[in-house]
Parts: structure tokens; sequence; C-alpha cells
């Protein structure tokens, strides 16, 4: 899984619906989980739909968590084993950030 500080959009992100299914990180066993995150001006839940980010480094990836650790509230994702561009004329797509992903990765949460 992927680390994403949402406090690098928003300083204070609105976090709503708690749970405690998981997935967790080793250190965070103590955090408050929840189902979705408002960081203006966007959304981000664990259901389709609203699911799927850029992490800071430009990879595709899906929200599996969403927890706040310490006052600070963090994304955890999972990334795809196969990202590719979705189209390639006029130009390719990852230069609009579209891609085509595949087979997302199990086992490699990171937060």
């Amino acid at each position: 899984m992927t680390f994403c500080n949402v406090s690098e959009v928003n300083t204070s992100p609105v976090v709503k619906s708690e749970h405690s299914c998981g997935p967790l990180l080793p250190g965070f066993a103590n955090a408050v989980q929840y189902k979705r995150v408002k960081p203006e001006p966007f959304a981000l839940a664990l259901s389709t739909g609203n699911h799927c980010i850029l992490t800071n480094a430009g990879i595709p990836a899906v929200v599996k968590n969403i927890v706040v650790n310490d006052g600070s509230t963090h994304i955890l994702c999972s990334c795809y084993r196969k990202v590719s561009d979705a189209f390639d004329y006029p130009l390719p797509s990852s230069a609009l950030r579209i891609f085509r992903v595949e087979s997302e990765a199990t086992g490699n949460i990171i937060g």
C-alpha cells in the first residue's frame, strides 16, 4: 500500500463514517478508521466511484482505508501491477493523468 498524507492537500480534512474493518499498517494499531474523507475540493471513500487516486509519485492507486493517527489523516492504498496509457493519440493519455490499470496488487498496502 502507498502512504498518502491528506494534510498535504488540506490542513483540516473532514473524516466521516467510523469503522473497524482495516486494513492497518504496523504502527497504526490505535488509529481511528473512517470510510470517507473530504479534503477540499475532493471527496474520497472506500466505496467504488470515489476510491481511486494518484499518489505523490503519480502512481494510480485504490484507497483501502482512511485513518487518523496522532492527529494526522492518512490514506492507505494499494497500487496496480500494470499501469499503461489508455490511448496514445493525439497524445499519450498519461500526459492527462489518464491510465489503464490491470491486476490490483494484493498484500502491498502502503500508507
